[in-house]
């Protein structure tokens, strides 16, 4: 099987481990979802939704209800069925995904600005393989600078372990 596209995600479990590489890219062996990618997945889609809205309703009230919705919507997906072992189990981890969006708006202020562009898929040809990956978002600073943010719902790693988790991003 010829590789014909390459995400800086896959990239970097070669980097990390040529094996894993073979069997996500290569063989494509099923994975289980796990909690932390529905979180993530749930996050991304309630913070693109976030930046639908005009500036001035961009709360976090707002983006606590978007998250409920889209995993109401999500959760009877094939990949999420049978994730969560109760109700309870469901619901704490609901809770928690609330506590961590509460995070983001200490990063920083939503009604401040307006997005150039969201889910730009950047496409380069790289000696016959194209790199395909997805901005997030992308923004202009007031002194002209592009900012890309890509959404993470993961605790912040130690600063020796963040480079290497920055390689998606350089490439």
């Amino acid at each position: 099987m010829a590789l014909e596209t390459l995400s800086p995600s896959r990239a970097g479990d070669f980097k990390h481990c040529p094996q894993l590489f073979k069997f996500r890219a290569i063989d494509r062996l099923p994975e289980p979802t796990t909690v932390y990618q529905a979180r993530g997945t749930t996050a991304h889609v309630a913070l693109q939704r976030l930046f639908d809205l005009p500036a001035d309703e961009r709360t976090p009230e707002v983006l606590y209800d978007l998250f409920r919705a889209a995993w109401a919507e999500m959760r009877t997906e094939e990949e999420f069925e049978g994730m969560f072992s109760s109700v309870e189990e469901e619901r704490a981890w609901g809770i928690e995904s609330l506590e961590l969006l509460a995070n983001y708006f200490s990063v920083e202020d939503p009604t401040s600005f307006d997005p150039i562009d969201r889910e730009l898929d950047m496409l380069e040809d790289l000696d016959g393989i194209t790199i395909r990956g997805i901005l997030d978002r992308m923004e202009e600073t007031p002194d002209g600078r592009l900012v890309i943010t890509d959404y993470k719902t993961g605790k912040a790693r130690p600063e020796r372990y963040a480079i290497p988790a920055f390689f998606a991003l350089k490439i």
